[in-house]
């Protein structure tokens, strides 16, 4: 009898101490779980500040680049017609000038419209279309944002992926870009403008447009 009752007893103990283990694991895990979720929600709060802080890191740069890219746009236009696999309606999303003046630059666009031979990479000759550099001005160029990507062995050619990921920067920092005497004339007077000086908006036509 007496040994039942100790039998009892200590199965009695271990259902205890099983039962505060798996309460104690739950606790736990709630604890755990909850620091989860205040961290997710921690690190998500951070991200959306840093999205924030990136978007108008890129409307700033946008909007210093606005006139050369107005340019591109421009050339770009110029140059396709009505068998271009790109429609002109697209070619207004290029650059984009919203009324809520946030600028988009879409270098997915700009890449099909040069890629005339569809072979998926862009020559020096295709590129060139939009910045009308010298030979050793454009391969200057397509090297800087083959090397921005990774490749450092030389290559006349830019694929997608490339053009897509580093054309933009390639194009800030290079102070590489051809203009005719009529674009440079336009460019001067977007950058007055830009800069509130609007007194001799239209004087920079006539300048330009003399023979030196």
């Amino acid at each position: 009898m007496a040994i039942s009752l100790l039998g009892l007893l200590f199965t009695f103990l271990i259902c205890m101490v099983l039962c505060i283990y798996i309460v104690w694991k739950l606790v736990q895990k709630f604890k755990i779980e909850s620091e989860e979720k205040h961290n997710h929600f921690t690190k998500r709060k951070l991200s959306c500040e840093e999205k924030e802080a990136i978007k108008a890191k890129e409307q700033e740069r946008l909007g210093r680049m606005r006139p050369i890219l107005s340019i591109v746009e421009e050339r770009i236009k110029g140059k396709c017609n009505e068998n271009s696999r790109v429609k002109m309606h697209e070619l207004e999303n290029i650059f984009e000038d919203n009324d809520d003046d946030e600028l988009k630059f879409n270098a997915e666009i700009l890449y099909r419209v040069l890629d005339y031979n569809l072979d998926g990479n862009l020559s020096f000759t295709e590129i060139n279309e939009v910045l009308d550099l010298n030979p050793g001005q454009i391969q200057s160029f397509v090297t800087s944002m083959n090397e921005a990507a990774g490749y450092f062995q030389e290559r006349k050619y830019v694929d997608r992926d490339t053009f897509i990921e580093h054309f933009l920067d390639t194009l800030e920092y290079s102070t590489n870009f051809g203009v005719s005497p009529e674009e440079a004339a336009t460019l001067f007077d977007e950058l007055l403008i830009e800069s509130g000086s609007n007194q001799n908006v239209g004087l920079s036509q006539s300048f330009f447009s003399q023979e030196w």
